[in-house]
């Protein structure tokens, strides 16, 4: 049965969606004709839910399938996702998820709201691939040598994800990345728009803002990622300062960063040899 729904003016929570997805009539988005979605051990829809999103597992015949379905407004999202398939039908970019806008993909009582659907991804998110790796210091390199790669690749794309960070970041059996959760993505036919979002603070430039906006938007916290990942491969003990919501740094205030703080101890070990 079909979730009441919110009030005027709400979007629904993570409860009403869990209601929703358990009715096949409200779930619309042709992409899920005939798909189920994946229920737990208790019966209950297997779902993981972000600041903005709830995610939910299909299978359909086609393969699984992922439903983003959102806590709040995403401005011009249908643009956003739409500008992106274009792009990426002539620049493919193979790091990306593909992923599809669908206005009106699931009902909440009696209204409509948007869902996105992808393909469901194998793989384990970067913070759980790199604390896997922690006694394998040239796995850790063979990983910061590919996310190096990934970055060229989308440069050369003309794609800047948006907000790279350990949750949007996957990695599977052979040490590839895909990127999901593509709701901040530039591609250059969206530059007039304003940034969707600031990103994950954890792994972004203090300074940004929603004024941050263009194809170097991933430089910063890409850095982080890979001096994270050449840190780690040169001395494992750097995991003392993962506290979940990072790998090694934390956003640092105007005040100089203490001496034995992780930044600290991240550029010594990034300076002393790795290849060891």
């Amino acid at each position: 049965m079909s979730a009441i729904g919110p009030g005027p003016g709400q979007w629904p929570s993570a409860t009403d969606y869990v209601a929703s997805v358990q009715d096949p009539a409200a779930v619309v988005a042709p992409q899920l004709a005939g798909a189920e979605v994946t229920r737990g051990v208790l019966g209950m829809p297997v779902s993981a839910s972000g600041q903005s999103t709830v995610v939910f597992h299909f299978d359909s015949a086609e393969g699984p399938l992922a439903a983003r379905c959102f806590t709040r407004a995403a401005d011009d999202g249908h643009v956003r996702y739409r500008a992106l398939r274009a792009h990426l039908t002539s620049n493919p970019q193979p790091d990306l998820v593909a992923a599809d806008w669908v206005e009106a993909g699931i009902l909440v009582g009696d209204r409509s709201f948007p869902l996105v659907v992808m393909p469901w991804v194998q793989g384990c998110p970067l913070n759980e691939a790199v604390h896997r790796r922690l006694d394998q210091p040239a796995a850790l390199r063979a990983l910061a040598d590919e996310w190096l790669a990934m970055l060229d690749r989308l440069s050369d794309a003309k794609v800047a994800h948006g907000d790279l960070q350990h949750g949007n970041v996957l990695v599977d059996d052979a040490g590839c990345f895909r990127l999901v959760d593509l709701d901040g993505v530039w591609v250059p036919t969206i530059a007039h728009l304003p940034a969707a979002e600031r990103g994950h603070p954890n792994f972004q430039h203090p300074a940004r803002d929603l004024d941050t906006w263009g194809p170097e938007l991933d430089t910063f916290a890409g850095l982080v990622i890979y001096l994270s990942l050449l840190a780690l491969a040169a001395d494992a003990s750097l995991w003392r300062f993962h506290m979940g919501e990072n790998l090694v740094l934390t956003p640092g205030g105007r005040a100089p960063p203490p001496p034995g703080g992780p930044l600290a101890a991240l550029a010594a070990a990034t300076l002393a040899p790795v290849g060891r």
